[in-house]
């Protein structure tokens, strides 16, 4: 792997009344095969990859896991908080990474009490893993003065009672970056509908209200 690399230069971008930044956790490059080794699906799909996605020598494209920060109607929305630094992954690209994403906050002047929302699309591993931060041994919120979002379904979806559970990948996620929240009673659950056929692809269409979802 690739040494992670920051490459947010700190500018805003303005998005009807939002002003979005994108905070950068991780950036490398990752071989095609890593996703799959399906040789025929594979040449199928290069040529119509976008020009520059694919690194064809090689056949690795660039992977970056980012968070976006969104400041609107005088709130401060965090989407997809990444993987978080000290954890135990399966998958070696996030497993017990050191990283300064939060320092990258502070850069574009975002502390992590200055936080109104937390919204996941989803609860994969590398989207919600700054939910909380290990303090003394015990994960608690990293932004204790948020309102966690998470939809509904995936809430469900992802919780250690759920017969049979999704997958072995992200089996210690919702006890590490979902029950304390819960627990912290800053959590918000969402009904939306699914987008596409990934019961995790699901997004907020809706409007974050401030406030804390006890």
């Amino acid at each position: 792997m690739s040494d992670s690399t920051s490459t947010d230069d700190g500018v805003a971008v303005p998005l009807g009344a939002a002003w979005v930044h994108r905070v950068e956790e991780q950036h490398f490059s990752v071989p095609l095969a890593f996703i799959t080794e399906d040789e025929d699906f594979i040449a199928r799909r290069i040529d119509p990859l976008p020009e520059g996605f694919l690194d064809r020598p090689s056949m690795t494209f660039q992977f970056s896991n980012h968070s976006w920060l969104i400041r609107v109607d005088g709130l401060t929305v965090l989407v997809d908080p990444c993987n978080g630094s000290g954890r135990r992954r399966s998958v070696p690209y996030f497993n017990d990474l050191d990283l300064p994403w939060l320092e990258r906050l502070e850069v574009i002047g975002v502390s992590p009490d200055a936080i109104d929302v937390v919204f996941c699309t989803h609860l994969h591993n590398d989207h919600c893993g700054w939910n909380t931060m290990n303090v003394d041994g015990r994960w608690v919120p990293t932004f204790p003065q948020a309102s966690y979002v998470f939809v509904d379904a995936e809430y469900r979806r992802w919780e250690p009672t759920a017969d049979p559970h999704p997958n072995s990948f992200n089996e210690s996620v919702f006890d590490e970056c979902v029950r304390p929240v819960v627990e912290a009673g800053l959590a918000k659950l969402v009904v939306q509908a699914p987008v596409g056929d990934d019961p995790g692809d699901e997004r907020c269409q809706g409007r974050l209200e401030r406030g804390r979802g006890r």
